[in-house]
């Protein structure tokens, strides 16, 4: 996959982070940015991995078809009483989370979503 820099013309996805300082530090930026609105709306939630929270996720992977840190995440958030899951990832897995929100860029979910009639654009 590859991506614009704006004054270097094309380079492989992630080389900026090595190889562009400017570039880098308007990633940084913008991260930066968007986690501090993020943070505005969102429910912090602490993540213990002890037997219950494992034990747990476990069972949530009989049902879900997400990885070990997923059904983690998944597992933290549904103990944090936040409500519907709501989340912002281009990890295809989370498409296949019962009633949860999913906000993404991924051109695959997005398509799924549309196929399914739950697209919701913004």
């Amino acid at each position: 996959m590859r991506f614009m820099i704006q004054s270097h013309g094309w380079l492989p996805i992630k080389e900026y982070r090595h190889n562009d300082p400017i570039e880098r530090a308007n990633v940084v930026a913008e991260v930066q940015f968007t986690w501090r609105r993020v943070k505005a709306i969102a429910v912090p939630i602490d993540q213990t991995v002890d037997d219950a929270t494992t034990d747990a996720a476990i069972k949530r992977f009989k049902t879900q078809a997400v990885d070990g840190y997923d059904l983690l995440l998944l597992e933290a958030i549904s103990r944090a009483g936040a409500g519907q899951i709501r989340i912002i990832t281009d990890d295809i897995d989370y498409s296949v989370v019962p009633d949860s929100q999913v906000f993404t860029s991924n051109k695959y979910i997005i398509q799924e979503a549309a196929l399914q009639n739950k697209l919701v654009v913004r």
